[in-house]
């Protein structure tokens, strides 16, 4: 076993290995399952204080119980081997490599698409439609009894990296993903969803001009009118324009791959204006079918957050991982911080909103990961005198720490794209 593509990931040389790693494959025992998983203190991350984590598996093999038990899973009560060693062999009853990828890959769950992206009108049009997504949401948080993936910070992704270097024998503590010796990175983006949202850009613009920092301002191609000369004025300060999607109505997903096409074409314009390179699905849905088209157009994507909860797409949903990794050619930088609308419409306060931001931040800053914040103008999410607020109390918390680097998103997706290639 020889963990080449997640080891390439984690810039490990795949031609030297530690002590001889074995996977039995010989007979299946579980398939698809979500499981506890515990580890060993000497395999257990530092960071991880739970006992256990959960854990999408896409198989789990039988193994004897002979040699030291460095692992094991738990499913439905029972008790089965993950990981032994006797002398200095290694055999593992899983494959955390697939795992990996089944995880970031999203096979844990089956993607839904929303009812209203069926209409024949804009959803937009729905009167009171701000009023109906927090109530469905409550419903959902009332009905939902899933576990898997928690949130707001989900381990299993890092757990099994992690998993990995202890395994292979390769250091763990110091290794640096960002550059200028920086800890970790965040990168800040915001959902121009509406006309109203797209008004109310200075209120959120004037706070990172007062702190000198910039951003990513993620525009719909054809739905509300677009302020050139305003646009122009960002890209000159140095901020981001990326691109949300065609007219957010929620279908982009879910059309056939020539309309997807058409919708593209008609945004090269734009695309080419500011020369666009990140997109950004609306509503975060997303399928297969659109991240086959996405690389054609785009050198990086952020429509998939590492967790999150009650959304269209799912009531659980996200790629468990807080780095940034490829599918196929196309650069993910996931999208890592709690959205305002998701805690929003859960009916956080600006005050626990803030809580929820930092100590999120605070996880991936103990690990040397990526935050992703994303923040919506819409006067009914962010772009109000009280979450402006707050957006300006959490931008002066991140300012002043020595080992963050803010960047925009297509500047960290560069980065890694010349120093992190791998694809997973």
């Amino acid at each position: 076993m020889h963990f080449k593509d997640i080891s390439s990931f984690l810039g490990l040389d795949t031609d030297s290995f530690g002590p001889g790693i074995e996977l039995n494959t010989q007979k299946a025992l579980l398939k698809n399952k979500i499981v506890k998983l515990f580890l060993n203190e000497e395999l257990k991350p530092p960071w991880l204080k739970e006992e256990y984590i959960r854990i999408y598996v896409p198989e789990v093999y039988e193994m004897n119980n002979q040699g030291k038990m460095l692992g094991c899973f738990e499913f439905a009560g029972n008790k089965l081997p993950a990981i032994t060693q006797m002398n200095n062999k290694i055999m593992l009853s899983f494959d955390p490599e697939e795992t990996i990828r089944a995880l970031l890959h999203e096979k844990y769950f089956k993607r839904k698409r929303p009812l209203y992206s069926y209409l024949p009108f804009h959803y937009h049009k729905i009167a009171g439609r701000v009023f109906l997504n927090r109530m469905q949401t409550k419903i959902k948080k009332r009905l939902n009894k899933g576990r898997f993936p928690s949130w707001p910070m989900e381990p299993s992704v890092e757990a099994l990296k992690y998993l990995i270097l202890k395994l292979t024998n390769k250091k763990i503590s110091g290794e640096n993903f960002w550059p200028y010796n920086k800890k970790y990175a965040i990168t800040l983006t915001h959902d121009v969803d509406t006309e109203k949202g797209f008004k109310n850009i200075p209120m959120l613009l004037k706070i990172e001009e007062k702190y000198n920092i910039t951003s990513s301002w993620n525009i719909v191609g054809h739905s509300y009118k677009l302020e050139f000369k305003y646009i122009d004025n960002l890209v000159e300060q140095g901020h981001e324009i990326a691109l949300h999607g065609f007219n957010h109505d929620n279908k982009l997903a879910y059309i056939k791959n020539e309309d997807i096409e058409l919708r593209f074409q008609k945004c090269l314009e734009l695309l080419q204006r500011y020369n666009i390179k990140g997109f950004r699905s609306p509503s975060l849905l997303r399928s297969d079918r659109l991240f086959g088209i996405l690389p054609k157009y785009f050198q990086y994507d952020s429509s998939i957050p590492d967790t999150e909860i009650y959304s269209p797409i799912g009531n659980r949903n996200g790629c468990c991982s807080v780095f940034p990794f490829f599918i196929n050619n196309l650069l993910e930088l996931p999208l890592t911080i709690p959205q305002d609308a998701v805690l929003l419409n859960l009916g956080y306060s600006p005050e626990k909103i803030f809580s929820a931001w930092i100590n999120k931040l605070n996880w991936i800053k103990s690990i040397g990961a990526l935050a992703v914040v994303n923040t919506h103008p819409d006067p009914h999410y962010s772009g109000n005198a009280k979450m402006s607020k707050l957006y300006e109390k959490f931008i002066e918390t991140i300012v002043k720490d020595p080992n963050a680097w803010i960047a925009n998103p297509y500047e960290i997706a560069k980065y890694w794209i010349n120093n992190r290639n791998p694809r997973t």
